[in-house]
């Protein structure tokens, strides 16, 4: 049975193979964890990793048996494919020496032959961002006239109990 009570801090480091892989900015954790009974012991966290096959259009070139984490390799997918994700994601997100070598490979190859086509950021798996505010912005537009006659109608009435108000203050003093 697995323990999720964290007791610690735990500190990242990135093995070599994090260096000529695709991580995506993940590490060896190591830090302390507890037992059901609070005995403490050290502890190593270590991402998914597994040797996957990448190829690129950009670089006429397949990477075979690249280590490769789960997370990486779903973000790859989300990107779009292999070299979206290389060409947009920054070089510290990716925190790997063979995603900043390939990344520098594919640049010069754009720049030297204008022919190839630069893909665009695409993402697969989740609708465009812009039309997911748009359809926010419509419903908040929608909501905007009845919240203006809500508070209309409020004022109204909060008016009309104000006056009645100082209409039976003004009958009692007269009155006494």
């Amino acid at each position: 049975m697995v323990y999720s009570k964290f007791t610690g801090f735990r500190a990242t480091h990135y093995p070599e193979r994090a260096m000529t892989g695709l991580w995506h900015n993940q590490g060896v954790q190591t830090g302390w964890d507890a037992t059901p009974c609070n005995v403490k012991y050290k502890r190593h966290w270590k991402p998914n990793a597994l040797p996957r096959s990448y190829h690129s259009k950009i670089l006429n070139k397949t990477f075979f048996s690249l280590s490769v984490t789960q997370r990486c390799a779903r973000y790859i997918d989300h990107c779009g494919g292999f070299d979206n994700y290389i060409i947009h994601t920054p070089v510290s997100k990716m925190n790997s020496l063979f995603g900043a070598t390939v990344k520098e490979a594919m640049l010069k190859k754009l720049e030297m032959d204008p022919t190839i086509e630069v893909p665009e950021e695409v993402y697969r798996h989740r609708p465009d961002k812009h039309s997911r505010a748009a359809k926010l912005e419509e419903k908040l537009a929608k909501r905007e006239p009845l919240r203006n006659e809500a508070r209309q109608s409020l004022e109204a009435m909060m008016k009309a109990e104000e006056e009645e108000r100082l209409l039976l203050k003004r009958n009692t003093v007269t009155s006494v």
